[in-house]
């Protein structure tokens, strides 16, 4: 297989990406911007192959024990399939500034991938929003031949880590650089159709079927014009489910409750959690009214809060204290208008608030912050109100 020119696509990702910049609207200019990455600090361009090393475990730090804990064991398959990437990744990156190996983000795809196996088996294709490294949709293609994987990456250091990634295995169908690209009928089973976000732009028309969209620790990172772009794109094009592993930083644009009304306001009315901000939204049925976030009944949406893992167990540990107080301890959740829900401890007569934690803060700091007493604020979303 000819080596693929990295220094070529990086010039002409600029060039072309320059040309639509200049031709976009002020919205677009805004919306198809890695504006996460820009505002954490994440290098979001490379100016040599060289550095492609660089990209080849990043966005899933330090998850590697989590990942393998989720995985629990991996089949014959599985197996081989990863050693042939990482293997592979090792071999032809000797030339650059780092020699590479993915240990965090593979194994947090193949996550990802075991999950819409066993969830979403019958779907045969797919559209991922930033895949990052990009090794779901490697996964997809190398376990799944039979499916149609479209991807698209704003950011060009990630964009062009995946070309070289995806040309390694002959499964790259590259729209960058190939005007004359016939996108319309480019879904080919088995391979991944690599878009950047200006030739996703042009391209919003076209009739295709989409099964499922796949969000992975994003969603909650694009900008709101991106989010409806891609949303109504998707449902034009037939989308049956959306599927997010992860929700991203939510201290950006949204927050999970308004990605709830987000999908139900485009008819991804049965939504199930799966855990771990782990969601499978499907579309209703053709002629059905998606129900109103306003008029969602509380016993669901509390029904959905209670199956949050970290949930039980902290009222498990709640009624511990209170009994073990033996005083007059109450819990009152409510939903501030920005959709955050807070939890009141009220012990006698003294009620108190500690607003800024977040889950994993709330098991570290239980005691301390109740024994003192103090309340807490829990950074999960949802858009009702109800006492517990």
């Amino acid at each position: 297989m000819p080596e693929l020119d990295i220094q070529s696509l990086i010039s002409v990702y600029q060039t072309q990406e320059l040309k639509h910049f200049h031709k976009s609207s002020f919205h677009l200019r805004k919306a198809f911007k890695p504006l996460a990455h820009l505002m954490e600090g994440d290098p979001t361009l490379i100016k040599s192959p060289l550095e492609l090393g660089f990209f080849a475990d990043t966005m899933h730090e330090s998850s590697f024990a989590d990942s393998l804990l989720k995985l629990q064991c991996l089949t014959d398959l599985e197996l081989v399939v990863l050693e042939e990437i990482i293997s592979s990744i090792w071999k032809n990156s000797k030339g650059f500034h780092q020699q590479c190996l993915s240990i965090n983000s593979i194994l947090r795809h193949l996550y990802q991938y075991r999950l819409i196996d066993s969830n979403l088996s019958g779907v045969s294709s797919f559209l991922e929003i930033g895949p990052g490294s990009g090794y779901l949709p490697l996964f997809l293609a190398k376990l799944k031949p039979q499916a149609s994987i479209m991807t698209l990456e704003v950011t060009q250091s990630l964009y062009l880590y995946q070309s070289w990634l995806y040309h390694q295995f002959g499964v790259l169908l590259e729209t960058l650089g190939n005007e004359s690209f016939n996108i319309a009928n480019s879904l080919t089973r088995g391979k991944i159709l690599h878009l950047p976000w200006w030739t996703f732009i042009a391209e919003e028309s076209l009739q295709r079927d989409i099964e499922a969209l796949v969000i992975n620790h994003a969603i909650c990172e694009l900008h709101p014009y991106a989010l409806d772009r891609i949303l109504k794109f998707s449902v034009n094009n037939n989308c049956r489910y959306v599927f997010i592993e992860g929700l991203g930083l939510q201290k950006y644009f949204h927050n999970l409750a308004q990605i709830i009304d987000k999908l139900l306001e485009y008819g991804f009315t049965d939504i199930q959690n799966l855990g771990e901000e782990c969601i499978i939204a499907t579309q209703g049925q053709p002629g059905s009214t998606p129900s109103h976030p306003d008029n969602r009944n509380t016993q669901d949406v509390k029904a959905f809060l209670q199956g949050l893992p970290f949930v039980t167990p902290f009222w498990r540990e709640v009624k511990k204290m209170k009994s073990s107080f033996r005083t007059n301890l109450n819990l009152k959740v409510e939903v501030t208008q920005l959709g955050q829900i807070e939890a009141f401890l009220q012990m006698d007569s003294i009620v108190t608030r500690v607003t800024g934690m977040n889950i994993a803060q709330i098991f570290d700091f239980l005691y301390d912050h109740v024994r003192s007493p103090k309340g807490l604020i829990l950074n999960t979303h949802n858009s009702s109100k109800y006492s517990l």
